[in-house]
C-alpha cells in the first residue's frame, strides 16, 4: 500500500523555491534542451539489474515524480552495429505518427505517416522479428535534489511494461506525475536466448495535494522545452527480439 511522501520539500527542494526554476530559465534563455543537455540513464546491457547513474553510485533502483513522457520513434538507415549508433536518426518521430526524414531515409522510402511506413513494421528490422524504426518512451523524470529532470528512454522491450503502468493508475483516476514511481529491472531473454535487462514500473508513494499543485505549475513551466528534445540513439543498443 502506498503512503503519502513526508519531507518532500527537501527532497525536491526546485517544488519550495521559485528562484530555482527562474535560475534555469535565466540560463538557458531561448535556447531548448537537446538530447544531451539533460541526465540520460539506459537500460544496461548483458542482462545487468543495476542503474548507471551519472555521477552517483550504481543502484538497483531509481526514484522520481514521471514529469512529462511520450511515443516517439526513431530510424537509423545504418545499423548502430555498423556506426549508426551516437549520430541522430536518419528519420525521427516526436509523436510516434509522423515522421521527418532527412535525404538518405527520403530516397529508402521512410519518412510521412509513421502507421503506414514499411520500416514501422514488425519483421522489418535487419534481425529478429522487430521494427527496423523503434518505437520508444521518453520519459522525464524529476528526481530527488535535481532542479531539471532526468532523461529515461524506454526501448522497446519495456513498452508494454510502461504502458500497463499507466493503464493501472488511470484504471484509478490517478495522473502519473500525481506520484513517486520506482523502477527495477528484471532480467529477461529474447528469442535467441540473449540475456537483456527490462524495465519493472512501480508507485512508490503518493504526493500530498499542495505537492500535486506545484507539480503542476512546474510541468506547465518546463513542458515546452521537454517538447523539443530529439529521439536519443542510446535506447536502441539492447537487443531485445
Amino acid at each position: 500500500m502506498t503512503t503519502a511522501l513526508t519531507k518532500i520539500d527537501k527532497q525536491y527542494p526546485v517544488l519550495y523555491d521559485p528562484s530555482g526554476l527562474s535560475a534555469v530559465r535565466e540560463n538557458l534563455g531561448d535556447e531548448t534542451f537537446d538530447t544531451f543537455d539533460l541526465d540520460r540513464v539506459k537500460v544496461p546491457s548483458g542482462g545487468s539489474l543495476v542503474w548507471e547513474l551519472v555521477d552517483e553510485e550504481p543502484s538497483k533502483t531509481l526514484e522520481g515524480i514521471w514529469i512529462y513522457h511520450r511515443l516517439v520513434r526513431g530510424y537509423w538507415a545504418q545499423s548502430l552495429g555498423d556506426g549508426g549508433g551516437g549520430n541522430p536518426p536518419d528519420c525521427m518521430s516526436r509523436d510516434s505518427l509522423v515522421g521527418v526524414a532527412n535525404e538518405v531515409a527520403v530516397k529508402l522510402g521512410a519518412g510521412g505517416d509513421c502507421t503506414t511506413c514499411g520500416f514501422a513494421q514488425f519483421g522489418s528490422a535487419e534481425k529478429g522479428s522487430g521494427q527496423a524504426c523503434k518505437k520508444m518512451r521518453q520519459v522525464f523524470f524529476l528526481r530527488e535534489g535535481n532542479l531539471l529532470p532526468t532523461l529515461l528512454v524506454v526501448p522497446p522491450s519495456s513498452l508494454k511494461a510502461a504502458k500497463q503502468y499507466l493503464y493501472r493508475l488511470a484504471n484509478r483516476a490517478v495522473p502519473y506525475w500525481s506520484v513517486v514511481t520506482r523502477l527495477k529491472l528484471e532480467r529477461t531473454k529474447n528469442n535467441d536466448g540473449i540475456e537483456f535487462g527490462r524495465i519493472v514500473f512501480e508507485r512508490a508513494g503518493d504526493l500530498a495535494p499542495d505537492v500535486i499543485e506545484r507539480i503542476r505549475q512546474y510541468r506547465a513551466q518546463i513542458e515546452p522545452q521537454l517538447h523539443q528534445v530529439s529521439v536519443d540513439p542510446g535506447a536502441t543498443e539492447e537487443a531485445p527480439f
